[in-house]
């Protein structure tokens, strides 16, 4: 029993992943920046749809990034309405995305390195948008 108690948090520490599948809750202030970088996407989208409350963001990073712990990364989710006189019932919005790591110099970190933990920012893309008539996992909805 004492060998596994020595064995146990090795182990938990060699399995934990590199980040953390506990999302939260973002502004859409977050979504918004985010969608800046494609503008025609973000007309066709906000265009057409009115964003409510906030965002939800699948992942957080942990504590190994020593730059970026906390830091949340996509997909995002959030609830809108159409816009217009008709309104419409809620539908939600997943906006999936790919991310590289890049270090103080600007330069992208080869993905799964241990780089990635001493990196200063993440460079995000949207790749893709799920609209859904009922809620699901967003990362289910991903392609």
């Amino acid at each position: 029993m004492l060998a596994m108690r020595r064995i146990l948090p090795a182990l938990v520490a060699a399995l934990v992943p590199v980040t953390c599948l506990a999302g939260g809750s973002v502004g859409l202030d977050e979504v918004d920046r985010l969608l800046d970088r494609t503008p025609h996407i973000k007309q066709a989208l906000l265009g057409s749809l009115q964003p409510t409350g906030s965002a939800y963001a699948e992942v957080r990073l942990g504590p190994q990034f020593k730059n970026l712990g906390g830091h949340r990364l996509g997909p995002y989710s959030f609830q809108a309405r159409p816009k217009g006189k008709g309104g419409g019932g809620v539908i939600y919005v997943t906006l999936c995305t790919t991310y590289r790591f890049v270090d103080r110099l600007g330069k992208p970190l080869p993905q799964g390195s241990d780089g990635e933990f001493d990196a200063t920012q993440v460079r995000e893309q949207v790749t893709a948008i799920v609209l859904r008539e009922t809620e699901g996992n967003p990362s289910e909805n991903c392609p």
